[in-house]
């Protein structure tokens, strides 16, 4: 029996459409980029309403944070200890107002379900009275967003800390 090359044409098209990526699972909807930004916002409005709890649900259950002095956390429930430890150290050094700013958010979809984000996070010391409004601390993080049963949540996070010129 002979076979040629043109006999392989339509099975192998087939496989490479199959085994392809998708665009629009690249892209991500308007709705999963909506979803995350309101994610990465909820987190911020749980610090800025001091509930630890809420702070840590936005993260998967098994969650990795890496925190801007290299420490790691496992799972949500550290995450929410940590939490409460921060909101604590915060709250005795006068608090602060968390913030995410919208612009800073750039995600990029890397496949369905899954996503990337870099954005800034700024923390801003409550003045004292009569005071200026001090200049936010900055620091940059790198998350890592999967969905699951329709909902998003940070698997990982990295903190970073930009050093001041």
């Amino acid at each position: 029996m002979h076979t040629t090359i043109y006999s392989y044409r339509f099975p192998l098209a087939i496989v490479l459409a199959i085994a392809r990526p998708s665009t629009a699972w690249a892209q991500g909807t308007p709705a999963d980029s909506q979803a995350i930004r309101s994610l990465i916002q909820a987190h911020a409005t749980a610090w800025n309403h001091r509930d630890a709890k809420a702070a840590a649900a936005v993260m998967a259950p098994d969650a990795v944070w890496i925190t801007s002095n290299g420490t790691t956390l496992h799972g949500r429930a550290e995450i929410e200890r940590a939490h409460r430890e921060w909101l604590a150290e915060d709250s005795t050094a006068g608090g602060s107002i968390h913030a995410h700013p919208v612009e800073s958010i750039n995600i990029r979809f890397l496949r369905s379900g899954v996503a990337v984000a870099d954005l800034a996070s700024q923390f801003i010391a409550k003045p004292r009275s009569g005071a200026p409004m001090p200049a936010p601390e900055t620091t940059y993080l790198f998350i890592v967003l999967t969905r699951d049963r329709g909902m998003w949540h940070i698997a990982q996070l990295r903190n970073t800390i930009t050093r001041r010129p």
